[in-house]
């Protein structure tokens, strides 16, 4: 009875993360022609919208993967304030490697095979700790299962981008050929004889 509950536990949330994953794609299309959409001086607040969106879902992806085997293993004892910091700490240490690999590449897939052993060594540091209390055989599997679901296969997470330099063509300083061009007139005025008006 306890094992099929809870198989149905680990169903649903399997179900909720698969949900999850498909609105934010949806959502993050609608943010960026919202984006595309919207003048120079507001797209701030669009890619800020789409970093949280993109944030709270990892969170929930995070929470899901270290749950889930826990449940199956029997050794998740509820949310207390001991699985609730376990899970913050590790979202925000996978939420560091996002950022890190995306500063290094571009492309998701080389990112995400970048991150795998990060995600890996970080989740089994924080599972073999004395407060995790869980066995080191069971932290190998935990932390196997975590940087498989948690890599960052759809990008990154940090969806602000600075603003774009200035144009190079507009110029505030004359160049140096228009500089030179003014100082030769005036020198030409300067030094050309004066000659009076012819008397009519």
């Amino acid at each position: 009875m306890a094992l099929s509950r809870r198989c149905w536990m680990l169903g649903l949330l399997v179900v909720a993360l698969l949900c999850t994953a498909t609105v934010l794609l949806a959502q993050d299309e609608d943010i960026v022609d919202l984006v595309n959409q919207y003048p120079a001086g507001y797209q701030l607040m669009p890619q800020l919208i789409e970093t949280i969106m993109w944030s709270a879902a990892y969170l929930l992806i995070y929470a899901a993967a270290l749950v889930a085997p826990l449940m199956l293993w029997q050794r998740f004892t509820g949310f207390d304030s001991t699985m609730l910091a376990w899970i913050a700490v590790l979202w925000l240490g996978g939420q560091g490697i996002n950022a890190l690999v995306y500063r290094l590449t571009p492309h998701g897939w080389l990112a995400a095979l970048i991150a795998l052993p990060l995600l890996f060594g970080w989740t089994l540091f924080l599972a073999t700790r004395s407060w995790a209390d869980v066995l080191w055989r069971d932290a190998l599997r935990l932390s196997l299962i975590v940087a498989l679901c948690c890599a960052p296969y759809f990008g990154p997470t940090w969806r602000i981008k600075p603003p774009p330099p200035p144009a190079t063509s507009r110029q505030l300083t004359p160049s140096a050929t228009t500089a030179t061009q003014l100082c030769a007139t005036s020198a030409h005025a300067i030094l050309r004889p004066w000659t009076p008006p012819a008397s009519s």
